[in-house]
């Protein structure tokens, strides 16, 4: 049986799959239960959930750790729980790993991280870890580009005086991006034609819809879309025109192209980062649309960073993350 996460909110799915013995149950981007609170986690980990009717669960992704320890407490605490003792409560699982702490309205923050080799060893005899570059060697490693930008003097200003006016300091950054997706597109579109003097096709992932707008409508080439309001014929139907176009660019929202997408690979090898995601694990989910089995040539991959934005703590944030990925995962 086959359903999406989707629909295991719905009653009448939720109570056939729970009225059934299963032999093994298969998570697939199980990434996507990391949230503690969202209805879909609950059905599937919750007390008396979909997994205590299985003989065995398996947990498969990609990206097993997004950004945070805090994002596997739901598989580890339902798999592992004997290993996780005594971390087996929410709160004394952020606080142990999570270097959490309550803010001055007394909720707590979790986005920190703390004991990661602890957290690695429980990780031992759970997790088998194997790596694209291992399964697929031919494929090889992606090239990566940072280009720095910059934007005109005048939009510059623009660009400070509306980060200045920010009000919302827990948003701070995600505003900031906003008010530079705004502004850059007439950088990055005069940037991408140098890039296109020299590759047929490229697929520019990015964020804000207004990024798109810009580019597309003064890009000379055939242009294609996939965003996030796409259903899925629609998305394969763009993407199957690109392909067999010759000379052409495909814009790509990063969340709608991120996962359950094949075929970019048959279009081209050259990416371009309008926007980058916040974290390594949306980059990378992205980069492997282009980095999958039928990819004939080496991928390239250019990340454009606009000089004294947000852009710079965005590129710097991917560092910090994934050192902290790479010391729970050392280990597997």
């Amino acid at each position: 049986v086959i359903v999406s996460y989707s629909l295991i909110n719905k009653p009448f799915i939720l109570n056939q799959l729970m009225c059934i013995d299963w032999d093994v149950i298969i998570y697939d981007e199980f990434h996507y239960l990391k949230n503690v609170d969202a209805q879909r986690t609950s059905n599937i980990l919750g007390k008396g959930g979909v997994d205590t009717k299985a003989k065995c669960n398996w947990f498969l992704s990609g990206t097993p750790v997004t950004a945070r320890p805090a994002d596997l407490f739901p598989i580890l605490v339902t798999i592992a729980r004997k290993k996780l003792r005594p971390f087996t409560t929410w709160v004394s699982y952020i606080k142990q790993f999570c270097n959490a702490y309550k803010d001055q309205y007394g909720y707590w923050k979790h986005h920190g991280s703390s004991n990661l080799e602890k957290l690695s060893k429980i990780l031992d005899g759970v997790m088998l870890r194997r790596l694209a570059v291992d399964e697929e060697p031919d494929l090889g490693k992606p090239l990566m580009h940072e280009v720095l930008l910059e934007l005109p003097d005048n939009l510059q200003e623009r660009y400070e005086l509306g980060c200045s006016e920010i009000k919302n300091t827990d948003y701070k950054s995600t505003q900031e991006r906003s008010i530079l997706a705004g502004l850059k597109g007439g950088v990055l579109h005069e940037h991408l034609k140098i890039i296109q003097q020299a590759h047929k096709k490229v697929v520019v992932f990015y964020h804000h819809k207004a990024i798109s707008r810009y580019m597309m409508a003064r890009n000379d080439r055939n242009v294609f879309k996939i965003d996030g309001g796409m259903i899925a014929r629609k998305k394969h139907a763009a993407l199957d025109k690109f392909t067999k176009a010759n000379y052409a660019i495909l814009f790509a929202q990063s969340q709608a192209a991120g996962t359950g997408l094949d075929g970019i690979q048959h279009g081209a090898s050259v990416c371009y980062f309008a926007e980058m995601p916040w974290g390594p694990d949306i980059r990378d989910q992205n980069i492997k649309r282009l980095l999958r089995p039928g990819q004939t040539e080496k991928v390239k991959v250019i990340v454009p960073i606009v000089q004294d934005t947000v852009d710079e703590n965005v590129y710097s944030s991917w560092f910090r993350k994934e050192k902290v990925i790479n010391e729970i995962l050392k280990a597997k």
